[in-house]
């Protein structure tokens, strides 16, 4: 998806948002489709530009107004969106302690002793063991 090959490329991203949103306001999908980047590589740059106040969004009703899209304007950002923001980076670093950690382990010997008797499923579908030749 992305046009450039080398791994330095998302490098000036941040700035390529900023100057495309000054030429017109866009969703991150637009933003996708018109740098050629990735939604992710976007929507972090798009984060990191509202906390720095580069940037903000607007909830705009879709096409059909069942939902709301956020287009994204430059300016700095509304205090009920970096609080929000800040509340969301919260929630993410707080990681919940799921207790002592077990790793899968399977048996590699025997665990039930030999009993020299065939499984009835596969006797019914293969039929009796042979006996062994002594």
């Amino acid at each position: 998806m992305r046009r450039h090959k080398s791994k330095q490329a998302c490098r000036g991203l941040a700035d390529q948002i900023e100057e495309a949103l000054r030429r017109k306001p866009s969703t991150i999908q637009e933003l996708c489709r018109d740098l050629g980047f990735s939604y992710y590589a976007i929507h972090v740059r798009l984060m990191a530009l509202m906390t720095s106040g580069r940037v903000h969004y607007v909830k705009t009703p879709t096409n059909g107004g069942v939902g709301l899209a956020h287009v994204w304007h430059p300016g700095p950002a509304s205090k009920e969106q970096l609080d929000e923001l800040q509340r969301k980076d919260q929630a993410r670093a707080v990681v919940p302690d799921r207790g002592p950690i077990c790793t899968p382990q399977q048996v590699t010997t025997r665990a039930y002793t030999a009993v020299n008797r065939r499984d009835p499923l596969v006797a019914a579908l293969f039929g009796p063991a042979r006996q062994a030749a002594a």
